[in-house]
Order: structure tokens, then C-alpha cells, then sequence
């Protein structure tokens, strides 16, 4: 029982029936040595167990500070020109107050006539940035947050779906892509907003109470408050999981999803033009999308991959997903029908 608790294995209770053992049967009874191994097992697995999980979790986020220091620092230039427009942002907010909303250099724009801002939270995040007299250091700290916190809650989300090995896949996931590297390590709000989507999926999918609403209702606010524009795919995770647990006749997690929804409203409310961002966010997600002759290449990274990026983007990950196929085909023509929960807990990340 000490080591199921250990583990945070998922526990349920089933009825049996049994007839007891009498002593002539072998019945067995307790004596004084079982005491002091009870004792020490509570100590083992019941406190000394915890100072191991907290030098644990500060090993992995060492870790991952260090591999997002190395991306925003290491390089000897910022990687996406489009930071100098968010920490400007941010600089206007600062200066302004974060209710302005006539940004100088949008004369041209739709920006100009509806005065609403997509990225609202990001930039209201961003305002202690751009206090820092040096640009390019107050980027590179951008950079570094936005990859950092990103990480941290995908690590997170693997734990909570009881994903072994969690460092090991997050590390697979960012050099599975040269692209996924590049743009995750952006100051831009995209990282974080993939991110929480990834949580709510976490969330909704498990059957677990335990401040999950509280969790449900901040992801939600986040999500429409740093980045409205994205905020129709949360919306897709809500219907994949609801969709999925109907088909497999499960329990919906209605309270989930209310509790999620109230914090997206107040996301969009907590704006200062909520009707305005949400036009904006229309104009970009669905207008621009449908124009096909714009001056500028726009939406190409929301665009279906073509055969060919199968291989130029995601060589290793194509390469693992073809091992990890042979690999159950393998189990699956050895041991057709005795695949262990060990196993399957080993495939289903592949």
C-alpha cells in the first residue's frame, strides 16, 4: 500500500467475498517485529519520500531554465523581429496606462478604427520588461520567460496524465522540430496559449476533483485575456474530450466546462474593448484567412503541412513514430493478448 502511494496509483474499490483462514488453516497472526516495519515503511514512502519528489521537481526545473537560458541567450541574434512589437506594446502600457488604446504606428490598420489590443494580457505582462533600458536584454528575458513557464506547464500536464519519463519527452518534443524550437523560444504569447491548452486538455480528460475547477476557471481567463485570437483552440480540446468521452459513454465533465467557460468570459471581459477584441480576433482568424491576395504572407503557420513537411520538419519524429509502431507490432505478435499496463504506459506516448 506504501509503495501504491507512493507512485500516486489511481486506487479503486471493488466487493469480493472470501472465507477466512483459522489458525489450523495457516492463519497468520501479527507479532512485535511487524511494528517497527510498518514504522519504518511510513517513514520511507510517507515522509522521506517528499524531500525526494521536491529535489526531484527542482532538478527538472533547473533543467528546463537552463535549456531556455541557452535559447535566448546563446544565439547572437533575437529570433523573431515581431518581439520589438510586443515589448513595445508593453512600453506603451507602462507609459500610458494599460487602458490606451491609440497605438502610433497603426494608421493603416483596423487596429486604428476599433482601438482594441489581440494580445492584451501578454502585453500587460510584458510591462516589467520594458522598464529595462537595454531592448535587446529586456527581449532575450522575454524570450527566456515565455519558454520557461511554456515548458514548465507541459511538464506539468504530462505528470498529471501519469506520463513516465516526463523531462525525457518534453526534451524529444522540442528537438523533434527544428521549427517547434524556433518558435517556442519567441516572445510571443503563442507558446503559453499551446501550452494551456495542453493543461485543459490534462484537466478535462482525468477524472480528479481536486482543485481542478479553480485550475478549469484560471485557464480559461488566461487564454482569452493574453490571447484572444487563439482562444478557438481551447474551444477544440473542450469539444474533442466532450465528444470523446461520449462515444466511450463516460461521464462529462459538465462542471469542468462551466467552470472553464466562466473564466474565458471573464478573460474577454477583463479587456478594456471586449467587443473590440473580439472583432479583431474575427478579422484575423477567419477575414484574412479567406483573402487570397494579400501584400503580406500572412497565416501561412496556421496552413495545413504538405506531404514534403513530414520530412523536412519532422525527420526525428517521424523516425520515432515509425520505431514506435514496429515496436507494438512487435509486443503485439509476441504476446497478442498479455500487453501489461507497463507496456501499453510505454506506447501510448509514442
Amino acid at each position: 500500500a506504501a509503495r501504491i502511494a507512493e507512485k500516486e496509483l489511481r486506487v479503486k474499490e471493488v466487493p469480493i467475498s472470501y472465507t477466512p483462514r483459522t489458525l489450523l488453516q495457516g492463519k497468520k497472526l501479527l507479532g512485535w517485529k511487524d511494528g517497527p516495519a510498518a514504522l519504518f515503511s511510513i517513514l520511507r514512502f510517507g515522509i522521506l519520500v517528499r524531500p525526494r519528489r521536491i529535489l526531484k521537481a527542482g532538478g527538472i526545473a533547473f533543467a528546463l531554465a537552463a535549456l531556455a537560458a541557452a535559447a535566448a541567450f546563446l544565439p547572437p541574434l533575437i529570433s523573431d523581429p515581431d518581439s520589438f512589437y510586443h515589448l513595445t506594446h508593453s512600453a506603451i502600457y507602462s507609459e500610458r496606462g494599460i487602458g490606451f488604446s491609440e497605438f502610433p504606428w497603426t494608421q493603416f490598420s483596423v487596429i486604428k478604427e476599433i482601438g482594441a489590443d489581440l494580445w492584451y494580457g501578454f502585453h500587460i505582462f510584458g510591462i516589467p520588461l520594458a522598464g529595462i533600458s537595454n531592448k535587446i536584454l529586456a527581449l532575450r528575458l522575454g524570450e527566456f520567460s515565455v519558454m520557461f513557464v511554456s515548458l514548465l506547464i507541459l511538464i506539468a500536464a504530462l505528470r498529471a496524465m501519469r506520463v513516465r519519463h516526463t523531462l525525457i519527452w518534453t526534451l524529444f518534443l522540442l528537438f523533434a522540430s527544428a521549427d517547434l524550437l524556433y518558435r517556442i523560444g519567441m516572445f510571443r504569447p503563442h507558446p503559453l496559449s499551446l501550452a494551456l491548452a495542453l493543461a485543459l486538455f490534462t484537466l478535462l480528460a482525468r477524472e480528479k476533483r481536486g482543485g481542478t475547477l479553480i485550475r478549469l476557471f484560471l485557464i480559461g481567463f488566461l487564454a482569452a485575456w493574453i490571447h484572444i485570437s487563439l482562444m478557438w483552440l481551447p474551444l477544440l480540446v473542450v469539444l474533442a474530450v466532450l465528444g470523446t468521452k461520449a462515444v466511450l459513454r463516460r461521464k462529462l465533465p459538465w462542471r469542468g466546462v462551466i467552470s472553464w467557460t466562466a473564466g474565458l468570459l471573464l478573460g474577454i471581459f477583463a479587456r478594456p474593448n471586449p467587443a473590440g477584441s473580439l472583432r479583431l480576433a474575427y478579422i484575423q482568424v477567419v477575414r484574412l484567412l479567406q483573402e487570397k491576395s494579400l501584400p503580406l504572407q500572412f497565416g501561412v503557420e496556421l496552413r495545413p503541412f504538405a506531404r514534403e513537411n513530414l520530412v523536412d520538419q519532422f525527420i526525428p519524429l517521424a523516425i520515432f513514430l515509425l520505431a514506435g509502431i514496429a515496436l507494438y507490432l512487435w509486443h503485439s505478435s509476441r504476446r497478442p493478448s498479455a500487453l501489461d499496463a507497463r507496456t501499453h504506459q510505454k506506447l501510448i506516448p509514442a
